[in-house]
């Protein structure tokens, strides 16, 4: 078989003006991060693969990452068919203080609460371990602690 040879393995990048937020929150946190709220913002958290942000120019950043936030919930939605199940669920987990609950309720997620046993706040959980790992960056930059905890696997459409 003749191999085959590519002249120039160079991609071809179309410059395009970047919105400024997506540009100060691609300087604070990194490009992954900046898929996963491109995704959030284009799909309501359905399970749909990550939008691939356009390429970075250098712009000022005008806008912190809390213009994004709060949520009133945050991760993803369970999917509504039946036949979409088993899913599995990756947690976004921080380490609970009262003080770590109410800022992460007051400017994240809303929904966040405390687990059962009272060491962890459950901040969001993702269908996508990929995307769950970019949300802990998320909250490791704000709380200096996050992780994903267990999966759980949903082998039925809750009602």
């Amino acid at each position: 078989m003749p191999e085959v040879v590519v002249a120039n393995p160079q991609p071809v990048i179309v410059a395009q003006q970047e919105d400024p937020f997506w540009y100060g929150v691609r300087q604070q946190l990194g490009n992954e991060l900046v898929r996963y709220l491109i995704w959030l913002a284009q799909t309501g958290g359905q399970n749909q693969q990550p939008a691939t942000p356009p390429p970075v120019q250098q712009l000022p950043a005008s806008q912190p990452l809390q213009s994004y936030f709060p949520r009133a919930t945050c991760g993803d939605k369970l999917p509504t068919r039946a036949s979409a199940y088993l899913v599995t669920i990756y947690p976004v987990q921080i380490r609970y203080t009262s003080s770590n609950l109410n800022v992460v309720q007051d400017r994240f997620c809303h929904d966040a609460f405390v687990g059962s046993e009272g060491r962890r706040i459950f901040v969001a959980s993702f269908t996508s371990r990929e995307r769950a790992a970019i949300f802990a960056r998320l909250m490791e930059s704000q709380f200096g602690n996050a992780f994903i905890g267990e999966p759980e696997v949903i082998d039925e459409r809750p009602f």
